[in-house]
């Protein structure tokens, strides 16, 4: 018996995507594209507010500490521990960001894991589990976002915090 290979035609026929499968496919790689950038993009927002309240930390202690050593009061103590306090929660939150997290790849790694989920089937089934598996890393992918932005977003709020105190502390202090 004589096997004849498929011609070009009938193997693009049996394994080309339709329009929609593709369409689908390209913004789920986008999605997925885009949550790994967010992730990035909070991490650098988290090293930006750790590095504006050093600066701030840095900056008031150039200016109050000579006057600070000379008379200490209680309002000095009190704004300087409430600061320190509220930028070591920023550096707590920024590490809580910035740490190492299981990372989803969307798909097989694995050079059996690869062949058994999508050399070894057919076209619809490979197709099948490449969307499960790009939906699985985007939904990873958001919830580890989800996080970082939460640390993020309470570090803002410690950065904010630092700065009125500051405010409060020169211009309402008795």
């Amino acid at each position: 018996m004589e096997l004849n290979p498929p011609t070009s035609n009938e193997t693009t026929a049996k394994t080309a995507l339709t329009i929609q499968e593709q369409m689908v496919l390209d913004s789920l790689k986008r999605t997925y594209a885009n949550s790994i950038a967010t992730g990035d993009h909070l991490d650098s927002k988290a090293t930006a507010l750790l590095q504006a309240g050093g600066l701030v930390i840095a900056l008031t202690g150039v200016v109050k500490i000579p006057g600070f050593i000379a008379s200490p009061t209680l309002w000095a103590v009190l704004a300087i521990a409430l600061a320190f306090l509220s930028f070591a929660g920023m550096v707590i939150l920024a590490v809580l960001a910035w740490r190492p997290t299981n990372f989803s790849h969307a798909g097989a790694v694995e050079w059996d894991e690869i062949f058994n989920l999508y050399l070894h089937k057919d076209p619809q089934d490979c197709y099948d589990q490449v969307l499960v598996d790009l939906t699985t890393a985007i939904l990873h992918s958001f919830d580890r976002n989800t996080a970082k932005s939460r640390y993020v977003t309470l570090s803002a709020l410690l950065f904010a915090a630092q700065i009125r105190i500051f405010f409060f502390y020169n211009f309402f202090r008795p």
